[in-house]
């Protein structure tokens, strides 16, 4: 899964805040969840290694990131 999305005040907090959502979704631990970011101005991306069960659980995810004002895409 990758999400888009841009960093307040340039502090970084984007990609491990979004690895905790993922891991509280998926129901694991944040330090399990592999993940890669990159940054490119005000937009940071991250690749996440979601590790989804089934459709139910990745349907919830994609809702629990939508509710993040900061996202602008994920995929």
């Amino acid at each position: 899964m990758k999400i888009v999305g841009r960093d307040e005040d340039d502090e970084g907090a984007f990609a491990p805040e979004m690895v905790r959502l993922v891991a509280r979704s998926c129901g694991v631990d944040a330090s399990v969840v592999e993940h890669t970011e990159r940054r490119n101005g005000k937009w940071t991306s991250v690749t996440v290694h979601a590790p989804v069960r089934d459709a139910d659980m990745l349907y919830g995810l994609y809702e629990s990131v939508d509710k993040d004002p900061r996202v602008k895409f994920k995929f």
